[in-house]
């Protein structure tokens, strides 16, 4: 276990000073790999700086298509995290919409009398019809809320 830190802060170092790669073909046809162009690498002949120059694009081209690809999957992990963050408050405000519905049949229910309120803020009793439309209204909102 104390030996776990030295090794991870090594790593963390190591991985720090590779910030580019390079690669190249030698005359063998053999791919190579380094972090310092060809021409710098010691025992090897630089051709030609074309050649090293277009096999530098070739990877910077390989990073930029890695950079592409992972702010792609990031974005498309956001946009799924957004739509279940919003299908979780739909499913919120549904059961909330559901609860006054069922709370409401039942003081409907337990009235001998509806009322609403006019434009002046008098109580006017509703009629059977009134109060049978009103109820089936509510019953409705109970099918489609609570499911």
């Amino acid at each position: 276990m104390r030996y776990l830190i030295p090794v991870i802060l090594l790593l963390l170092a190591m991985s720090a000073q590779a910030d580019k790669i390079y690669k190249w073909v030698d005359d063998k046809g053999q791919v190579h790999y380094g972090d310092a162009p060809r021409g710098a690498q010691t025992g090897v002949k630089a051709e030609s700086a074309t050649a090293t120059d277009t096999n530098t694009t070739i990877v910077n081209d390989t990073q930029q298509d890695q950079r592409k690809l992972s702010r792609s999957l990031e974005d498309e992990r956001h946009a799924r995290e957004e739509e279940k963050a919003k299908k979780q408050q739909q499913a919120a405000d549904r059961q909330q919409r559901c609860h006054r519905a069922r709370d409401l049949m039942k003081r409907y229910e337990s009235s001998s009398h509806l009322y609403d309120l006019d434009a002046g803020g008098n109580r006017q009793v509703l009629s059977d019809e009134q109060r049978k439309g009103a109820e089936d209204k509510l019953r409705k909102d109970i099918e489609k809320n609570c499911e």
